[in-house]
């Protein structure tokens, strides 16, 4: 990938954490309950419960990351996960999908081989995506 791409995928990053940190301080202090849905934003609910803990008990920053549902495809079917879910894991091609940003990242093998372990096990998986330059809901 060239770094012209590399920075239009970040810059497109950039955009999506800093609506996920108005979409969570909305829901959590301005109570609007539109800000969640099922698809993109559907952890919105459970960091703004986080953001209010940390604000009442600490009185203090919180840094919001995005959390992300995960579904899983093996042998052209989903595996675990719901159809629902802005990342997709193909484990035969190794592939990640992050649809919302039309992104898809080749795995490692060994890290293939740690998600079927992990799968196996019954466990169940989310996505949490960071920056290095950071988002922190103000209060």
């Amino acid at each position: 990938m060239s770094k012209k791409l590399l920075n239009a995928y970040r810059k497109s990053y950039e955009g999506l954490c800093k609506e996920w940190s108005r979409r969570v301080y909305e829901y959590a202090l301005l109570h609007r309950k539109d800000a969640k849905n099922n698809y993109l934003w559907y952890y919105v609910d459970k960091i703004a419960g986080e953001l209010e803990y940390v604000v009442k008990n600490h009185r203090r920053d919180k840094r919001v990351w995005p959390l992300f549902r995960i579904v899983f495809y093996e042998n052209g079917r989903r595996v675990h996960g719901s159809r629902a879910s802005p990342i997709r894991i193909d484990l035969d091609r190794r592939r990640l999908k992050l649809r919302p940003l039309n992104v898809e990242v080749k795995l490692s093998s060994r890290l293939v081989e740690e998600f079927k372990e992990v799968l196996s096990m019954g466990s169940s998986l989310i996505a949490r995506m960071i920056l290095r330059r950071r988002y922190a809901v103000h209060t």
